[in-house]
């Protein structure tokens, strides 16, 4: 889901500056790399399932006549579990569970999206003079939903490399940051913000497999708690010269604190 205008707090302005080898460095003192033990890397599956049916080679699988395997979907999620693996960690896939009630007007919102595209591509496939092919895509990328058999086979793929799999009571990423309270997981893997939000100390996000090390961008709450910090900072003081430049000011007696009462939004408030 993501929080609204929050990814860009959880991602370097410097691009995608962190390994997953560097990440798993930085636990070397918890999990020496010779000893009994790895860490645990949390995956918000759901993530990846999705944006691995939205590439082209698996749009087109899904979208065959008669059906066939997505086998391309299955290999974009095993890619990402080899890099995960192979620089020292353990993935423990994580599903969704029950629809959360809280989330059925997002859920209806996008259950009509893929409606109104799936109407729009019978259309397309109806006219024989449409050959919009970037349109079509589009379409058919917006129209497609996560089958059983592509569950299924990402089921088979972790128990063929051994990678456990635990099912969450309603959302994963919910799931990942109770497993991360309680030491059970150390780092989060997932594709949208929700979970560095919501506590998680390491968050592995954009995880590339275009190196052997893993490019990807590292989320730690301590660095988001600082930015979100000086963002609200940098508003109360935006906030404060709108306030002069209006000519209507109070001084909470003489403390850095203001209230301002052309701009009913700001309170005093202690960073």
């Amino acid at each position: 889901m993501g929080v609204q205008d929050g990814a860009p707090y959880c991602r370097p302005s410097r691009g995608m500056t962190d390994t997953v080898e560097s990440i798993r460095g930085t636990l070397n003192q918890k999990y020496p790399s010779d000893g009994p033990h790895l860490p645990y890397a949390g995956v918000d599956l759901s993530g990846w399932i999705v944006a691995a049916l939205k590439q082209k080679q698996a749009v087109q699988q899904v979208f065959m006549e008669p059906p066939v395997p997505v086998s391309s979907a299955v290999d974009y999620i095993r890619q990402r579990a080899d890099i995960l693996i192979k620089n020292g960690f353990i993935p423990l896939f994580i599903f969704d569970g029950a629809t959360n009630p809280a989330k059925k007007n997002t859920n209806d919102a996008r259950s009509a999206i893929a409606t109104k595209a799936k109407e729009d591509l019978e259309q397309m496939y109806a006219n024989p003079n449409e050959t919009d092919l970037a349109k079509l895509f589009k379409l058919q990328q917006l129209a497609v939903q996560v089958r059983k058999d592509v569950l299924y086979e990402v089921l088979m793929m972790a128990k063929e490399m051994d990678i456990p799999v635990i099912g969450s009571a309603f959302e994963a990423d919910s799931q990942i940051i109770a497993l991360g309270k309680q030491g059970i997981i150390d780092v989060a893997v997932t594709m949208d913000s929700d979970i560095p939000y919501q506590g998680m100390c390491k968050t592995i996000m954009r995880l590339s497999v275009q190196s052997p090390d893993g490019n990807c961008c590292l989320a730690t709450f301590t660095d988001l708690l600082q930015k979100v910090k000086s963002k609200i900072q940098d508003a109360r003081q935006q906030d404060i010269a709108k306030a002069r430049k209006r000519g209507s000011r109070q001084f909470d007696n003489g403390n850095s604190s203001w209230y301002l009462t052309t701009v009913p939004s700001v309170h005093p408030i202690d960073i």
